[in-house]
């Protein structure tokens, strides 16, 4: 019948792009495990799990990003129709990953922001990580926000709150210490520095060959 070469179709490519991503994905987690399947919404498109013990210390939006970085420029753009995609630490299913409510969000943004400035977290965080900055060893971004946790506890914020805290970062861009300087603190000596590079970069002219 069609539909049963349909299917077998179906599953030979969800076969063949699920290695492909294990492939990709196990140079920066060996330990990666990838299944493809139809989309329980739409069928038609397929739905990527991968599962890595080092998404159980990641907050889920910051996972897809760390997926995205193994991936080569473009790979995604390929995959037609597009996936849905299921970041998953081991023990997981798609129902456990809590994100977070949006109207609650945009309610106490303007608070946590406020607090978090007040308690000189951003001016502790820039200390930190500006190559320009006088105190303390410099420290380089890892991806995470390891380092933003450790100023937390120090300005006196409670870990029961570094979910929201965190929400609030990562809902205006941040997935990591250095985007927290980029893109949430309104000034700071790192993104300064990041921009002096930038422009520096482009207005150097090309090497001669």
């Amino acid at each position: 019948m069609w539909w049963t070469r349909f299917f077998q179709r179906q599953r030979k490519q969800h076969d063949e792009l699920a290695e492909q991503f294990r492939g990709f994905l196990s140079a920066h987690f060996p330990d990666v495990q990838v299944s493809v399947g139809p989309w329980e919404e739409d069928p038609s498109r397929p739905a990527i799990s991968v599962t890595v013990p080092r998404f159980a210390t990641l907050y889920p939006q910051q996972r897809f990003r760390w997926i995205l970085g193994a991936l080569p420029p473009g790979f995604l753009d390929k995959i037609q129709p597009p996936p849905i995609f299921f970041e998953l630490a081991p023990g997981e299913t798609p129902a456990d990953v809590a994100w977070p409510d949006e109207e609650r969000l945009s309610r106490i943004t303007p608070d946590i922001l406020r607090r978090l400035e007040d308690a000189g977290f951003f001016a502790a965080l820039d200390n930190r990580m500006a190559p320009e900055a006088d105190a303390g060893e410099k420290v380089g971004c890892k991806g995470e926000f390891q380092l933003s946790k450790l100023l937390l506890r120090e300005a006196g914020i409670d870990e029961n709150q570094f979910q929201d805290v965190f929400d609030v970062l990562m809902s205006n861009g941040a997935s990591c210490d250095c985007e927290v300087l980029t893109k949430v603190a309104e000034q700071s000596l790192y993104k300064e520095h990041i921009w002096t590079a930038v422009n520096a970069a482009t207005a150097a002219p090309p090497a001669e060959g």
